[in-house]
């Protein structure tokens, strides 16, 4: 299985390609991929979304390198989950990003200075599912929830899934399909 992996961050690229012995890992940015179209059956894009300057070229992006019958994995951390895993506090997600910032530095976590890849909670991009899954689709994608896939076969924990998905999960974590031929 070929594996291939893109990094904004040259001291990471640099650091992976001492630890991965083929040289598969490029330098570059999500929303300008180095690939020709339809390069890849499977993507896998996980924990990183959040982190991008501009998440629907990613998506199209992604569409593009994707082959016809491709897939991707993609994860993301929940707009409203009552913990926030990248700063370690809680409840910081239910309140407006302008707030949210300070918040954070109020509690001593915030990771603008001291390294690099740090951003503000308000330079993230976080999503509900719904517009995530609007988002998606816009893009030319259809999208599954993975653990509601899991919850196929058993109706009730599927209820209490769709009530507390809106809060209670840190990330969702969907699998996304082409639906189109062109974006």
């Amino acid at each position: 299985v070929d594996a291939f992996g893109i990094e904004l961050n040259p001291t990471k690229v640099d650091w992976m390609r001492k630890k991965i012995p083929i040289n598969r890992i490029t330098e570059g940015n999500a929303e300008t991929l180095p690939y020709p179209d339809e390069s890849f059956d499977f993507l896998n894009m996980c924990e990183f979304i959040e982190h991008v300057v501009a998440p629907k070229k990613v998506l199209r992006e992604a569409y593009r390198v994707l082959a016809p019958s491709g897939k991707a994995y993609l994860s993301f951390p929940n707009r409203f989950s009552i913990y926030d895993t990248h700063f370690h506090v809680w409840f910081v997600n239910w309140l407006p990003r302008f707030c949210a910032d300070s918040y954070v530095r109020l509690l001593g976590r915030s990771k603008v200075t001291g390294g690099v890849d740090l951003q503000q909670l308000s330079e993230m991009h976080y999503y509900t599912f719904d517009q995530f899954i609007t988002l998606a689709e816009a893009c030319g994608f259809s999208v599954e929830d993975i653990r509601l896939r899991k919850l196929r076969s058993k109706p009730i924990a599927r209820l209490i899934y769709y009530v507390i998905r809106p809060w209670y999960f840190r990330s969702s974590h969907v699998l996304l399909r082409k639906t189109r031929t062109t974006v």
